[in-house]
């Protein structure tokens, strides 16, 4: 299952790619989990200048992997020394997530997991 992930700050691109390496760097996701992290480019827009990406899709491989991700996320917001939102969308829905806001570390899991590990009985 893939998710997109955006940020919503001064600095976007610069969040995504401390994002992405942060995943990578992280070896209970990579190895254990089997998760993937890249930057997606925005749809290409004519005559316009932008960001060179818009969106991580972090792509989430052995069961519990949406539960690792989130503790992982928790801990690189922690880290963050600027206001910034995500927004996590996949195939089960979209969380959005507010910098100052992620203290409720059992809450961030669920919500995560809602959206990265669908139970069958969510499926159509």
């Amino acid at each position: 299952m893939d998710l997109a992930i955006q940020v919503a700050a001064a600095d976007p691109e610069r969040q995504l790619r401390s994002l992405r390496d942060w995943l990578l760097a992280d070896d209970g996701l990579a190895l254990n989990h089997g998760v993937r992290a890249r930057l997606e480019p925005p749809s290409s827009r004519v005559g316009q200048m932008g960001v060179v990406a818009e969106v991580l899709t972090v792509s989430l491989g052995a069961g519990g992997a949406g539960a690792m991700l989130a503790r992982s996320l928790e801990v690189w917001l922690q880290t963050r020394t600027t206001d910034l939102k995500l927004k996590i969308t996949g195939s089960a829905g979209i969380v959005e997530l507010d910098a100052k806001r992620v203290r409720d570390s059992p809450a961030l899991i669920e919500q995560l997991r809602a959206i990265a590990e669908p139970s069958d009985h969510d499926a159509p």
